[in-house]
């Protein structure tokens, strides 16, 4: 796959970078598979746009009410219990729009 790229393509692909007008071939070894497809039709032309996700970690904190409680065998006292959590939520962090299998638009988050 990587020797059918254009001279170009190849050194935009070492770099991670998209160039308007590459190969999907060359998307893909640039930026690895896709998380998501949509097909469709631009007039007449066939079109896809490939969309790439991250994790943005998401930090969660809760703080419950307790009166009292025991604690090795000694009874104490604490208003409150606090505990934090982190989650990971999706986002799209990049799209590519293709017709007739190449590049026409893509944009990227910094």
């Amino acid at each position: 796959m990587y020797s059918a790229l254009t001279g170009q393509e190849k050194k935009a692909v070492s770099n991670g970078l998209i160039l308007r007008g590459m190969s999907q071939d060359a998307v893909y070894l640039a930026w690895g598979r896709p998380s998501g497809i949509k097909e469709g039709n631009s007039n007449g032309a066939p079109m896809e746009k490939w969309r790439y996700s991250s994790l943005m970690p998401i930090m969660s904190q809760r703080f419950l009410y307790n009166d009292y409680h025991s604690y090795h065998h000694y009874e104490h006292c604490s208003p409150f219990y606090h505990s934090t959590n982190v989650g990971y939520i999706p986002y799209t962090s990049a799209i590519v729009e293709f017709e007739n299998n190449k590049v026409k638009y893509w944009e990227q988050e910094k």
